[in-house]
C-alpha cells in the first residue's frame, strides 16, 4: 500500500462510508491487449500470490508455494528476501496496516495434491521498519489463527483501531481481524462470496477491497465481480450485488482499484487481466487472452507509486506462470511480476 492509499484508507476509517449504487450483471468485451513487461521472473514452480508497496516503492511479493516474502526493486528487477514464515506452507494476501506495519495471511496446503490443511491458517505481522538497514524485518509474529477458514485475500479497513478484513474462499465469509488484540470475527456473509459447487475451480471469494461503504470482491469458482454494503465496522448490512461476469463462468483472483473506482482484475486461472470500468458492468481483456501466452495465471495487481509509474498509469500483476502446471508437477515456467502502462486506456490510477 502507498502512501496516498494509506491516507484514502484512513478517510474511508473517519466516516466515508456512502450507501453504494446497484449494479448489474453483463458480458465481456476486449479493448485491446496492452504491452507486457516483465520486472522479475521466479524459478519454475515458484507461484506469486501476493504483493504490496512499501512507502520506498519497493514492492512485497508472497509466495505460495513456499512461505516465504521477498521485496522486488521494480526498476532493475533485484530481488532480496524478506522473512520465511513458519508452520506454513504457503503465503496468500498482504496488507499494510500502518507504514511498513504489513500483514500477511499464511497456511499449509499441497497444490499437487489438490489438498489443504484447515486449521493451520493464520495471519501474521511483518514489521518492515528496519530492513533497509538490517536487511530482514524487526520482528515477525503470528496475530490470529482460525480454526476452520481457510484465509486468501486481505485488506485493511481501519489502520487506526487496526481492522483488516480477510475473506475465506473455502466457507465464503469475511473476517474482521482486530491485528492489536487478535480477535477475528465472521462480518460479511453472502451468497455471492460461495463456492459454486458444480464449478471446477473450489474457491468461493477472493480478492477483496473497501470503497464508499462496500465491500467489493471476486468469486474465482463464479467468475464475478460483485459487492456488499458495509459499516464502518465492516459489518455487512444488505445483501450483495453481482457488477460483472466472465462468460467463461470462472477466474478472478485479487485485483486492485485506481483512484477513480475502475478495477483492474488478475483473472486467474484464465490467463488474462480484466478492466471493469467505474459505473460499467462489462469486463474487458487489457492484457493476455484466451490464445496468449503475455499473462500466465495473473493473481494479484498494485499500481506503482513512482513519479515514472503515475504518468505511464503502471500496474503490476503477480503471476503464477500458469496454473495447470501445478496440478501436474511438470513445471515449464515460473511465476514473477509483470508491468503493464495502462495510460493509454484513458483511465487514471
Amino acid at each position: 500500500m502507498s502512501l496516498l492509499r494509506l491516507i484514502s484508507t484512513l478517510t474511508l476509517a473517519l466516516g466515508a462510508f456512502a450507501t453504494p449504487l446497484d449494479l448489474s450483471i453483463a458480458s465481456k468485451t476486449s479493448s485491446g491487449n496492452l504491452p507486457v513487461t516483465t520486472v522479475h521472473q521466479f524459478s519454475p514452480g515458484t507461484w506469486v500470490e501476493g504483493i504490496d508497496f512499501r512507502w520506498n516503492g519497493k514492492l512485497l511479493v508472497n509466495i505460495l508455494t513456499s512461505p516465504d516474502m521477498y521485496q522486488l526493486d521494480t526498476s532493475s528487477g533485484q530481488t532480496q528476501h524478506v522473512t520465511t514464515i513458519s508452520n506454513a506452507t504457503g503465503l496468500y494476501g498482504i496488507t499494510e496496516v500502518l507504514p511498513d506495519q504489513f500483514y500477511v495471511a499464511s497456511g499449509k496446503l499441497n497444490l499437487l495434491a489438490g489438498t489443504t490443511d484447515i486449521g493451520s491458517w493464520a495471519i501474521h505481522h511483518v514489521d518492515m521498519s528496519t530492513f533497509d538497514f538490517t536487511g530482514k524485518p524487526r520482528s515477525v509474529s503470528t496475530v490470529t489463527t482460525f480454526a476452520t477458514a481457510k484465509i486468501n485475500g486481505l485488506t485493511t479497513l481501519d489502520p487506526i483501531r487496526g481492522l483488516v478484513l480477510a475473506c475465506d474462499d473455502k466457507n465464503g465469509v469475511v473476517y474482521r481481524v482486530n491485528v492489536y488484540t487478535g480477535e477475528n470475527v465472521i462480518v460479511a456473509d453472502d451468497p455471492l462470496m460461495k463456492p459454486v459447487a458444480n464449478s471446477t475451480v473450489k474457491n468461493g471469494i477472493n480478492g477483496i477491497k473497501v470503497r464508499d461503504g462496500a465491500l467489493y470482491f471476486t468469486n474465482t469458482g463464479a467468475g464475478t465481480f460483485n459487492k456488499v454494503p458495509i459499516n464502518k465496522d465492516g459489518k455487512q448490512t444488505g445483501p450483495g450485488v453481482t457488477i460483472a461476469t466472465n462468460p467463461e463462468k470462472k477466474g478472478g483472483d485479487d485485483w486492485t482499484f485506481d483512484v477513480n473506482g475502475n478495477a483492474f482484475i488478475g483473472d486467474n486461472p484464465n490467463n488474462w487481466v480484466n478492466l471493469v470500468r467505474a459505473g460499467s458492468h462489462n469486463t474487458e481483456i487489457i492484457a493476455g487472452g484466451p490464445n496468449s501466452t503475455a499473462v500466465l495465471g495473473p493473481t494479484c495487481l498494485e499500481f506503482g507509486p513512482s513519479i515514472q509509474d503515475r504518468k505511464r498509469g503502471s500496474v503490476y500483476v503477480g503471476f503464477n506462470g500458469g496454473i495447470g502446471q501445478y496440478s501436474t508437477g511438470q513445471y515449464t515456467q515460473g511465476g514473477g511480476v509483470l508491468r503493464l502502462d495502462t495510460s493509454s486506456l484513458g483511465v487514471c490510477q
